[in-house]
């Protein structure tokens, strides 16, 4: 670090050291363009975008050429082209960013992984001074994002739930055995079946339980208003509260929620430090208030084109609800639970 906090000697050393991870790259002979790619993405691009929303805001016209070079032997390296080819066409051909698009990429998700820190983080607290002379990195920062608004975004906590407690029980079988075992008649359970769909702009969801007055459609509105993964995770979370008030009434002692989402079933069977912590916090207490009602819950993945005659129900309830236009009246309390994360990238 330079007294001006220009990073020149950084930025030269970053630069050499993606320059000879572009030179190693294009070493490789008789490989594919994906796999090229790809070994780009793993091996050369980390190289040069390591801690870039630190030294890019301070970066030059007249340093960047340095960064180019490994750039475009890269892109070289993925076409197999001639070296009097431009990095432009190369770039282009090669299907890779820019490298100045690929740096601001890193910096506005820096910028937005700060504002989903908890409110107790030292840097969520930090307030930044927003100057137009004598303006630090971060300053910077501010001043380039200054026009988005970030207050919609999610909290992300350290952990999902705590680490003690015990963690839903989730089955996830191979594709065939996970047909046939929803196919199967369980005895003295409820079976549930969630699903969710997007169409267009608008998320719906489809819940199907033996029950046909159980059964449901919601409309989620915009998908502003959550993403598919938070979707998946609403859906499970309704068909188990409907299933726990049938067991209930029913006296029954077991409830088995199918789903085709395997993402969300893992983050519910390892919740980390992902979107959607909210919605797992409330599908852990659903799972907790059935156990206080000696009501046990197995959460089970099923393959997305199972021949299962609830399953094809759930999927064109969530069909329908996606094709409406405008949420229904009486599914206000599951619009205010959607996750309000805003993909601004």
């Amino acid at each position: 670090m330079d007294s001006g906090l220009r990073y020149g000697q950084h930025i030269a050393r970053t630069a050499k050291r993606g320059l000879e991870a572009a030179r190693a790259l294009k070493m490789l002979r008789g490989l594919r363009p994906e796999t090229t790619r790809q070994l780009f993405t793993a091996t050369v691009a980390p190289v040069v975008d390591y801690a870039s929303a630190v030294w890019y805001p301070m970066l030059p016209e007249s340093r960047l050429h340095l960064l180019q070079a490994a750039q475009r032997i890269a892109a070289q390296a993925v076409i197999c082209s001639f070296k009097t080819v431009s990095s432009a066409i190369a770039e282009a051909e090669a299907s890779i960013l820019p490298i100045r698009q690929r740096l601001h990429k890193q910096v506005l998700k820096m910028w937005i992984d700060l504002h989903t820190l908890p409110s107790n983080h030292p840097l969520r607290k930090l307030r930044v001074e927003l100057r137009k002379r004598f303006a630090s990195p971060l300053g910077t920062i501010a001043n380039w994002f200054e026009s988005i608004d970030l207050h919609g975004l999610e909290t992300i906590e350290p952990f999902g739930i705590a680490p003690w407690r015990p963690r839903p029980s989730v089955v996830l079988n191979e594709k065939k055995e996970a047909e046939s075992y929803a196919a199967q008649h369980h005895a003295a359970t409820i079976t549930a079946f969630a699903h969710a769909s997007a169409k267009g702009e608008t998320i719906g969801l489809g819940i199907a339980v033996g029950d046909p007055i159980l059964r449901a459609s919601i409309s989620l509105g915009e998908r502003a208003m959550g993403t598919p993964h938070s979707a998946a995770l609403l859906s499970i979370k309704e068909a188990l509260h409907r299933a726990i008030g049938r067991a209930s009434a029913q006296r029954l002692q077991s409830i088995q929620v199918f789903s085709c989402y395997y993402s969300a079933l893992q983050s519910l069977l390892k919740p980390r430090q992902q979107s959607g912590q909210n919605i797992i916090r409330q599908v852990i207490s659903l799972i907790d208030l059935a156990k206080s009602m000696r009501i046990s819950v197995t959460l089970t993945w099923i393959p997305f084109d199972a021949k299962v005659p609830s399953y094809q129900q759930a999927r064109k309830l969530a069909k329908a609800a996606a094709e409406r236009i405008a949420p229904q009246s009486d599914n206000t309390y599951l619009q205010q639970q959607c996750e309000r994360r805003v993909n601004l990238v």
